[in-house]
């Protein structure tokens, strides 16, 4: 589905008047958002469809940082050449203990675009280094022209439009009963639970391997 049509799903649960013209679109677009912040938290970060995977050579003559294409939320794993996971040091612990050992199996984030190695050229063994990552993305600011097919199985593009509306109901005073506010949050917290749920339950985690 378009975003458009799962705008047009908030607006036909909703009532009244004041449910048309482009400024309603706008402000259900806002919770549509809202709920669409909430969803990618809770299934990003369980379902490997949405990690990005890349492997990269860095040539150490000029370059020992990774500019990412999409900023992170969560989940960054960087392998070495060998397809080990790499030990990340905080900016805290860098900044706390001035005598801090760093070895060729390390690496920092210091953004959610940046991360880096952190051995110096000098360092190094030879020119250039292999390595791979994965992560999962933050999560994408919708526009009524969007096609959600790419981002959402369409069980939770109709949850979405179930979490625009509970947003809505509370967001807006007086724009809906008490009944309607109730229905809404049971609905809108169930699917979220329920869709962590059944990912707990129809796969085990595992360390990642070679990418």
């Amino acid at each position: 589905m378009l975003v458009s049509e799962v705008l047009e799903i908030v607006r036909s649960k909703s009532f009244g008047s004041d449910d048309d013209g482009e400024d309603v679109q706008k402000r259900n677009l806002r919770y549509l958002n809202m709920a669409n912040s909430e969803l990618w938290e809770t299934v990003a970060r369980l379902d490997d469809r949405y990690l990005i995977k890349a492997n990269i050579t860095l040539d150490f003559n000029s370059q020992y940082q990774v500019i990412l294409d999409t900023p992170i939320q969560a989940r960054l794993t960087v392998f070495n050449s060998d397809g080990k996971p790499m030990t990340e040091v905080s900016q805290k612990d860098l900044i706390e203990n001035q005598n801090l050992k760093f070895d060729k199996n390390s690496f920092i984030v210091y953004s959610p675009l940046l991360f880096q190695l952190t051995y110096s050229p000098e360092q190094a063994e030879a020119t250039d280094v292999s390595i791979s990552y994965l992560y999962t993305p933050d999560v994408k600011i919708l526009s009524e022209n969007d096609e959600l097919n790419s981002i959402y199985p369409i069980r939770l593009q109709y949850l979405l439009a179930d979490g625009a509306f509970y947003h809505l109901c509370f967001a807006e005073e007086g724009i809906r009963t008490p009944i309607q506010q109730n229905k809404s949050a049971i609905t809108w917290t169930k699917g979220l639970s329920d869709e962590k749920a059944s990912f707990m339950n129809s796969r085990s985690f595992s360390t990642y391997g070679v990418l």
